[in-house]
């Protein structure tokens, strides 16, 4: 394999990406937009079921004040 000795980079798959690595801030993306929503956004996205809405309710509560 030629990777780390040519110094060829290893690329990950994007499909590897969405399931291994954390999500990027959604602000440091759009860092228009305002802090409630992205916090919100970034909740969604967060990969430890636990931590995200628990239901489309609650969701849909959060998103009420936008």
């Amino acid at each position: 394999m030629l990777i780390g000795i040519v110094g060829i980079k290893e690329v990950k798959q994007p499909l590897a990406i969405v399931l291994e690595d954390e999500p990027i801030p959604i602000r440091e993306r759009r860092p228009d937009l305002p802090k409630a929503l992205a916090a919100t956004i970034d909740r969604c996205l967060i990969k430890n079921p636990r931590e995200r809405f628990r239901n489309a309710k609650e969701l849909k509560k959060a998103l009420s004040v936008f």
